[in-house]
């Protein structure tokens, strides 16, 4: 339910583009939509069904909150960066704290170019985990996070009320919970995600909705 009300910036809303449902598509270089209603939450829970079409070496941005990076107003944002030593493609959730310093608390490394991929990122009270297709692939410990997800930018990082970093690929679906969700039911969401997207293919041989939706 993101919004964009000036089309140059507007990503583009692609028909039957995966298994024949529509995804939206960012063009990493001014595409971006912004949302409004979750609130405050100490938890959270990010699963974004997506396709990356490219990354270089600078971040680009799935998610990010509203703020100021350099005014430490707690911004937090999920990113991506290609590391050019081995080609790798980094999922980093960035948060920033005190001193005007930002505090990088986990890099899980996959490489999807063009392939679709259900990333996960469920963030507790201690610790924070990664999910890639339904497999974990890292944690790290909470240092800070900044709870007030009142307004954020889905496929761009916004500083000092400028827009920039932006994502360059497809998302088809993007499910924010104000909560950390248990294994359970994070598996129910990828479940459902893989099956209604033609994806469950993707997912490890012992994830339990593998071979049939929740």
């Amino acid at each position: 339910h993101g919004t964009q009300s000036n089309p140059s910036n507007q990503p583009t809303y692609s028909n039957n583009s995966l298994g024949g449902n529509a995804v939206v598509t960012f063009d990493g270089v001014d595409d971006y939509l912004a949302h409004n209603s979750l609130g405050t939450t100490e938890t959270a829970t990010l699963i974004v069904l997506l396709r990356i079409h490219s990354v270089d070496s600078q971040w680009e941005t799935i998610f990010g909150t509203d703020g100021s990076w350099q005014a430490n107003s707690g911004e937090t944002h999920l990113l991506l960066y290609r590391n050019l030593a081995n080609g790798n493609i980094r999922a980093n959730w960035a948060t920033s704290i005190s001193d005007q310093s930002t505090d990088n608390k986990f890099s899980g490394i996959f490489s999807s170019i063009n392939e679709w991929l259900i990333l996960t990122a469920v963030i507790d009270r201690n610790s924070f985990n990664f999910y890639s297709n339904g497999s974990d692939f890292g944690s790290g410990e909470k240092v800070d996070f900044n709870n007030n997800f009142t307004n954020f930018r889905i496929g761009s990082w916004y500083n000092l009320s400028t827009n920039g970093r932006f994502f360059d690929g497809d998302i088809a679906e993007m499910i924010l919970y104000g909560s950390a969700l248990d294994n359970i039911n994070r598996q129910k969401i990828e479940g459902y995600l893989a099956h209604k997207w033609n994806l469950a293919s993707e997912l490890p041989s012992d994830h339990p909705y593998k071979n049939s939706a929740p």
